[in-house]
């Protein structure tokens, strides 16, 4: 039976029976937010840097590290069980995650894993954290209320669903949550 925080996820449209073993841009895509093909595409480049597959470790390491990624390592002491693919969705129902499990990798977010097929089971050995975006020199629009500009604030950390850096969401986000629109930001990474 599969669990409860398994969510079946299969972006390329052309795998129907799921034997491409495309693991590592299938993850990529649901913590990124992006296209199958966007993806692959991506990866290519890195690929013919370090001369190794797309779905290779150090090519889709250096991509997530350059896309406002960070690694966690898995340490297990002698006599202990590693945590497992499931245990670690169940614990971490809060931002996005991508996964090392072995010779498989399997995205996270939102307390579900997403996978061809119930991965959950499989040992983990590492995850990247997908870090939340901050933006700062926030240039508000008080229409010259300088009371008001004065208890909005300068710099925000936004909310790890809107760690894209989508302009259309961020600025939305900001009038909802601060009840002004503004002019411009900085998006730090």
């Amino acid at each position: 039976m599969a669990s409860p925080n398994f969510k079946y996820y299969q972006p390329n449209k052309l795998d129907i029976k799921d034997k491409y073993g495309d693991c590592v841009v299938r993850a990529l895509t649901k913590v990124t937010g992006k296209e199958w093909l966007e993806i692959f595409e991506e990866l290519l480049p890195y690929a013919r840097k370090l001369q190794c597959m797309p779905s290779g470790k150090p090519c889709y390491e250096r991509y997530l590290a350059e896309h406002n990624f960070v690694y966690h390592g898995i340490s297990n002491k002698k006599g202990t069980k590693r945590p497992t693919v499931a245990g670690f969705a169940k614990t971490h129902k809060e931002g996005i995650y991508f996964l090392n499990v072995a010779n498989h990798c399997v995205a996270v977010a939102g307390g579900n894993y997403y996978d061809t097929w119930d991965s959950g089971d499989c040992c983990l050995y590492g995850y990247w954290e997908k870090k939340p975006l901050k933006i700062s020199g926030i240039d508000w629009e008080t229409d010259g209320d300088l009371e008001a500009l004065e208890t909005l604030p300068k710099e925000v950390v936004l909310p790890i669903e809107l760690s894209k850096g989508d302009y259309e969401e961020i600025d939305e986000y900001l009038a909802k949550t601060y009840g002004f629109f503004h002019n411009g930001y900085v998006i730090e990474q």
